[in-house]
């Protein structure tokens, strides 16, 4: 599969799961960069075309020879054949759509995409048989935007897998990135990490460190992660003149890397479903900045285990910045209450309510 929060999600389940051998993958086709799924039932289709139905038969053959009774589906193409093959071939499998955010609007602010996928869920609604949303707030657009019964949704947030982002295994790590940047142990670094597009908000994390920069030379800000804009961004970094505090890593395979170089995450996303992201430095004890916009504000509690800022607000982000570097004790706090607080996130709880959920339909 590609690299996404859907992936992460999927690998993490099957991988926890590897030996039920009741649970089939089936990716619709294949990509560049891949994420690779320690699960004996794994199935890629051998194309790399993302618009075409040739998959739909070889799905088919498969439900019928393994029986499979539900059909959980993640992301838009996926929930389409899911469609399909419940409306043409299935009508009595249950059908999971399961929501991470599209609902809200297109990553690519595609007014287009944006309008057939909300016409798709109108059209599926009375064909799924349950959908499920990462977040309340996704739970909330998909009744608003795509009038589906509010009985119909079942909210389950995402997860952490508190085996895999341990602190203790993050400090062994901790002087990877700093040691390559030049970066000393005595300065402060604030990180994010997401593709590069404009709805992760990059551009207020670039304009808070212009702003933080002009003050303390002292705070360095590293970015990890690839997209769409990324031109744009670096482009943006050099008309501020920023490079020796902004430093661009581009995709991060070692996340344990990256996190431990920081003192603190920044999350100025304009939307997310229920960033794992977010999960992940709770965790792992690195101070949490978050915007206080949908599906963001949900877990993390502004003032108890995280600092919310306001949205494309760069001069509050950068406050936040300042006041973080400025107050250590608050760091701590933050960091205890937030690794209290993602211990009812974990992998096993997901796994266990994601059980029950399949459960309840049949």
């Amino acid at each position: 599969m590609s690299l996404g929060g859907a992936q992460t999600i999927i690998k993490a389940v099957f991988e926890k799961l590897n030996d039920d051998p009741n649970l089939y993958l089936f990716a619709l086709r294949k990509k560049d960069i891949t994420i690779e799924v320690d699960h004996p039932n794994i199935f890629v289709f051998d194309s790399t075309a993302k618009y075409s139905f040739a998959p739909l038969k070889e799905m088919a053959k498969l439900i019928r020879e393994k029986h499979i009774s539900v059909l959980h589906c993640h992301l838009f193409r996926s929930e389409i054949f899911g469609y399909l093959l419940k409306k043409f071939y299935f009508p009595n499998i249950k059908l999971i759509f399961h929501e991470h955010g599209q609902i809200v609007g297109s990553d690519l602010n595609s007014k287009v995409e944006d309008a057939a996928y909300v016409g798709f869920k109108k059209v599926s609604k009375s064909t799924a048989d349950l959908g499920i949303a990462v977040s309340n707030a996704m739970k909330e657009h998909l009744v608003e935007r795509a009038s589906i019964p509010e009985k119909n949704i079942t909210t389950l947030y995402n997860f952490v897998d508190l085996k895999k982002f341990k602190p203790e295994d993050m400090l062994a790590q901790k002087g990877v990135y700093r040691q390559q940047l030049g970066i000393a142990e005595t300065d402060f670094v604030v990180g994010f990490a997401g593709r590069i597009i404009r709805r992760k908000g990059w551009r207020t994390f670039i304009d808070a460190a212009r702003l933080v920069a002009k003050e303390n030379t002292d705070i360095h800000f590293l970015i990890a992660g690839n997209g769409a804009d990324r031109d744009d961004m670096l482009a943006l970094i050099d008309e501020y003149d920023l490079k020796k505090q902004v430093h661009y890593l581009g995709y991060v395979n070692n996340m344990l890397a990256f996190y431990a170089a920081l003192d603190c995450f920044a999350m100025p996303s304009h939307f997310e479903g229920l960033p794992m992201t977010q999960l992940e430095v709770m965790a792992l004890g690195v101070p949490l900045i978050t915007a206080d916009g949908p599906g963001m504000d949900e877990i993390p509690q502004d003032g108890n285990d995280a600092l919310y800022m306001e949205m494309k607000n760069p001069a509050d982000l950068a406050a936040k910045i300042n006041k973080l570097a400025q107050e250590p004790q608050l760091r701590s706090f933050l960091c205890d209450n937030a690794m209290q607080t993602v211990q009812e996130h974990s992998l096993d709880n997901y796994v266990k309510s994601l059980y029950n959920i399949y459960e309840t339909l049949n």
